[in-house]
């Protein structure tokens, strides 16, 4: 790229990622090809690497491929100076930011259910204390969530033997 984002050259890599041939790329800006905000976002970042002098700069952006589907790109972009130019190598992430997505989709869940629902979730480590404690069943006992990480099960419960039995 140079320093307006016009593309100049690609490799036959990006051409896959992104459906375009390197013709159709050559002289577009670069800027195109992402969503509006992570197009301003691009641009402040590589102009503060300029006024920063920085030789090298690492960024993740979405792309827009040619069927408008997003691709999400790890980028280590090189900044030459002299001859007005910015490299680029690119490694798709798409898969691990899906991936991601959905973990923390399932987890956004599994927290509603566990703040909702009449339960008591919680892990102890090898000694018997308390890692996590979660759920609105902990309500009933006078506990608040996390009120008892750190805490031995041992200690809190040792006048209730069956539940140190369970345990």
């Amino acid at each position: 790229l140079d320093w307006e984002g016009r593309i100049h050259e690609v490799n036959p890599a990006v051409e896959k990622l992104t459906g375009w041939t390197a013709e159709q790329l050559r002289g577009n800006r670069f800027q195109d090809y992402l969503p509006l905000q992570e197009s301003v976002l691009f641009q402040h970042y590589l102009e503060q690497g300029r006024q920063q002098q920085a030789t090298t700069l690492k960024t993740k952006l979405c792309l827009l491929n040619r069927d408008r589907q997003v691709c999400w790109v790890s980028w280590s972009l090189v900044l030459d100076f002299q001859e007005g130019q910015v490299y680029g190598v690119g490694r798709d992430i798409t898969q691990q930011k899906e991936t991601e997505a959905a973990l923390f989709s399932s987890n956004t869940r599994l927290q509603a259910v566990i703040n909702n629902a009449p339960v008591i979730v919680y892990a102890l480590d090898k000694d018997g204390y308390f890692l996590f404690s979660e759920g609105r069943g902990l309500e009933r006992l006078g506990l608040s969530p996390g009120e008892n990480v750190g805490r031995s099960v041992f200690e809190e419960y040792k006048a209730y033997p069956e539940t140190i039995a369970a345990i």
